[in-house]
């Protein structure tokens, strides 16, 4: 079967190279077609142009962009589904089986209306589930706008309809399957759950480059603690900082390294909550780099409050600190690694507070770092080949072609 990739949230997203790009060049490995299709918001901005024509470049094949206006509600996603199915006719034969691989609940339901458009094709939805994005809109904007409100009720239809129409469902995490199951009546076996995955061989341990970002970023002895990614509320930015200065009043000798597209929130809260601290740098650096800092540093800061949002969530640094060969450190909110983490205490600690901190914990955790051997070579090595078993691209990436030969004989 032909597969179409669907994605709403944009070729621009943060982990469209590690969990979209690199996934459809795995398929193309596997002598399997694939076809990318974008909804964006905007589909005529120079960068916007750039990364498609890279993707393109990698794929072999053009990307479809659609245009598509702000989300509202479902009547504005419908006329999306028209122009897909439409595109679909263009781009495929009549008798061309195709698997409508859907990245998120938004693009489920435009490929699901959009199959009803194409009634004598031989179509199959497969929504892949990565989170519970209207609970987002509780985080970045508390109910100050009446339109929030009527987006989240909107989302949560959607939902409902995904779950029960999709001719296939798989989603991130153990949590977001039991979650789905207990609020959606949806059956257990019907949910398999595929991880964010880890190209092993970017992300990885290698002592040479650890050594010479070190020397590079002006590092001897410090203990580093790396934060990387996005800096959005739900990622506690200012509780991660605060932990810091606690870990730092601690153990001095610390530094703090954060990598971030998000220079602008970067240097708001470090004016308001180190704006004197010498030992935190933040940097913004190509994706393809990112492994190389995270290779300096010692502990990969995970750590969220307990939400809905997070309680659901696989987030992709994970494996990537894992796979850099850094020690975890992580909260209970974020149930399937913290569990992880329980099951495999080379990989790092789950704090037993936060956000609100216990300085007799921190204590314990900075004399276990020291006396443990969990900072050697050895342990780092151990964390990459856990991540690269458990983690790794193909290991994961394999689940979906089992999913979709499922969804071929359907």
């Amino acid at each position: 079967m032909q597969v179409v990739y669907l994605i709403y949230d944009s070729l621009m997203n943060s982990v469209f190279d590690s969990q979209v790009l690199t996934f459809l060049e795995f398929l193309l490995r596997q002598r399997r077609q694939v076809q990318l299709i974008s909804f964006e918001r905007r589909t005529n901005t120079m960068d916007l142009e750039r990364k498609r024509a890279i993707v393109a470049d990698r794929l072999g094949r053009d990307v479809l962009l659609i245009e598509r206006p702000p989300f509202v509600g479902r009547g504005f996603l419908r006329s999306l589904a028209r122009r897909l199915a439409e595109a679909l006719k263009a781009a495929f034969e009549v008798t061309e089986p195709l698997i409508l691989h859907s990245r998120g609940q938004i693009a489920a339901y435009i490929a699901i209306k959009a199959k009803c458009f194409l009634p004598h094709r031989n179509v199959k939805v497969l929504a892949d589930i990565r989170g519970v994005p209207e609970e987002i809109l509780c985080l970045t904007n508390p109910w100050r706008w009446f339109l929030d409100q009527i987006r989240y009720r909107e989302a949560k239809r959607i939902e409902r309809e995904v779950y029960v129409l999709t001719d296939g469902l798989c989603c991130v995490s153990e949590a977001l399957k039991n979650w789905i199951v207990s609020k959606f009546n949806v059956h257990h076996d019907r949910i398999p759950v595929v991880h964010c995955a880890v190209n092993n061989t970017l992300f990885r341990f290698d002592k040479g480059t650890r050594e010479r970002i070190r020397r590079e970023l002006g590092l001897t002895n410090e203990l580093v603690f790396v934060f990387s990614g996005s800096l959005t509320p739900w990622q506690a930015p200012e509780r991660v900082l605060r932990f810091f200065a606690m870990v730092k009043s601690i153990h001095p000798k610390s530094h703090f390294l954060i990598l971030t597209k998000d220079t602008v929130v970067a240097e708001r809260l470090l004016r308001k909550y180190a704006k004197h601290e010498t030992s935190v740098t933040y940097l913004s650096v190509d994706y393809s780099r990112v492994p190389d800092y995270l290779m300096a540093a010692d502990i990969g800061l995970l750590l969220r409050e307990d939400t809905l949002v997070n309680k659901v969530a696989f987030p992709t640094k994970y494996a990537e600190y894992l796979s850099c060969g850094l020690y975890v450190l992580t909260t209970k909110a974020i149930a399937d690694i913290a569990a992880y983490t329980i099951a495999e205490p080379v990989t790092g600690y789950v704090l037993r507070q936060f956000p609100k901190l216990d300085n007799v914990e921190l204590r314990e955790l900075m004399m276990r770092l020291h006396t443990e051997g969990v900072l050697t070579d050895a342990s780092r090595q151990a964390r990459s080949a856990i991540a690269a078993k458990l983690f790794g691209a193909e290991t994961i990436f394999s689940k979906y072609l089992e999913i979709y030969d499922g969804l071929a004989k359907i």
